[in-house]
């Protein structure tokens, strides 16, 4: 994945700055919390495209198996 910082909204910068929590598993381009390849443009122009310039498609409407995988990595102490 490429981010394109020269499109990006003042302000949403660090939004796209990576990650300083635990990584879990590998990286997940169908995860909810993805940006799609337009969000928080400035200008229209793609913030985010894949390594061969293609757009990237927002998932909003189910959580990837990677997502509950990390979930349930997460919360496994707490589930009795």
């Amino acid at each position: 994945m490429v981010v394109h910082l020269e499109n990006v909204q003042s302000g949403y910068k660090s939004d796209f700055d990576k990650t300083k929590f635990k990584s879990i598993g590998s990286y997940d381009i169908g995860s909810i919390m993805h940006y799609g390849s337009t969000f928080f443009s400035k200008n229209g122009k793609p913030t985010l495209t894949d390594k061969d310039g293609g757009l990237i498609e927002a998932n909003r409407t189910a959580l990837s198996k990677k997502d509950i995988a990390g979930i349930a990595e997460l919360y496994a102490d707490e589930i009795p």
